[in-house]
């Protein structure tokens, strides 16, 4: 009998398998999102118009020579399959928020208008997942040694 311990890492994935790993979760995320909000769909970031826009995607930092995400350098980066599969990302102005609170990297829905150049996304309001309906496992073990196995 073994008492070895099986090497289990998630952290060692190939970068291919990171990217693939960060769209299951956007996409699971994603679909809670539509649940949640009672829609089919959400914005396409290539359409600006005047109209009330719903998006969703991850908070990024859109200057990477400032470290830290602040109101100056905040944006919203999508790589929803509703957007082509490409990359699509868009500066947010929060001046009309009360509060806020991001991380970088988190996904959340953002609802407003572009400001007058389209440059900027004026957001009114923003919805977060509610966690209780985020599954709490998103790979089971198998799945997990799998991947891990694989990049070895």
């Amino acid at each position: 009998m073994s008492n070895k311990v099986q090497k289990f890492d998630i952290f060692n994935l190939t970068t291919a398998g990171r990217v693939d790993n960060m769209e299951k979760h956007f996409e699971m995320i994603h679909n809670v999102f539509k649940q949640q909000l009672m829609t089919d769909s959400f914005d396409d970031f290539c359409m600006p118009v005047n109209d009330m826009q719903r998006l969703i995607g991850r908070i990024i930092n859109t200057n990477p020579e400032e470290p830290k995400l602040s109101e100056a350098n905040i944006g919203l980066l999508n790589l929803s399959d509703e957007n082509g599969g490409n990359a699509q990302k868009i500066k947010l102005q929060l001046t009309e928020l009360k509060s806020y609170s991001f991380f970088d990297g988190e996904i959340v829905v953002v609802e407003g208008t572009y400001d007058s150049n389209q440059t900027k996304m004026v957001v009114l309001a923003v919805h977060k997942a509610n966690v209780e309906s985020i599954p709490r496992n998103l790979f089971s073990l198998d799945e997990l040694q799998k991947l891990t196995t694989q990049n070895y």
